[in-house]
């Protein structure tokens, strides 16, 4: 039976380099997915993906979660990512699109059409304020709770539900005319 999220963390504060493989392994693509959204650099996401699990393993002994180690993992590369994001001049770079999202079995009209899609929703996610783009993020391509939203950007739920009711109204204006209206 694999071990729980918990219990890996327990081992990495022990200094099991196995137990941090698999944590690695298991949450990697969703953290990297998570920064790509926030700066729309996919080798960036990468690189912070990775400092945000070494400071897991320096700080594994710190984490308290009990069953919210996404949360704990998703706070830690929101903070690199802010930081990065500060120290960038240009904020709003164009994006590479993301090789992962391409489904194999689609045909090329398709994953074209798929592409400008994805393109489009991202270009208009970068035009965001930061606040309301990881509202965005979090909630729809995480799913998480506003609740856990809430944790991670250490606010009020009121404060998380009023940055995304402008963030989707904002959204929604960058997106008229282009065909992808939500």
């Amino acid at each position: 039976m694999p071990q729980s999220d918990d219990e890996l963390v327990l081992d990495v504060s022990r200094g099991n380099i196995l137990a941090f493989t698999e944590l690695f392994n298991r949450h990697k693509s969703e953290v990297v997915n998570f920064v790509y959204r926030q700066c729309g650099d996919y080798a960036k996401a990468e690189d912070i993906a990775q400092e945000c699990f070494l400071k897991v393993y320096h700080n594994a002994s710190s984490y308290q979660g009990k069953g919210k180690l996404k949360n704990w993992l998703l706070t830690i590369a929101l903070n690199i990512t802010r930081s990065m994001l500060v120290r960038m001049s240009e904020r709003n770079k164009p994006v590479a699109l993301d090789p992962q999202i391409v489904d194999k079995g689609e045909g090329p009209s398709t994953r074209f059409q798929r592409s400008e899609m994805e393109t489009t929703i991202q270009e208009a996610l970068n035009q965001l304020p930061a606040e309301q783009k990881e509202v965005i993020s979090l909630r729809h391509f995480h799913d998480l709770k506003f609740g856990e939203i809430a944790i991670i950007l250490n606010c009020p739920v009121e404060t998380v539900k009023s940055r995304m009711r402008y963030g989707l109204l904002k959204l929604l204006e960058l997106l008229k005319g282009t065909g992808y209206e939500m």
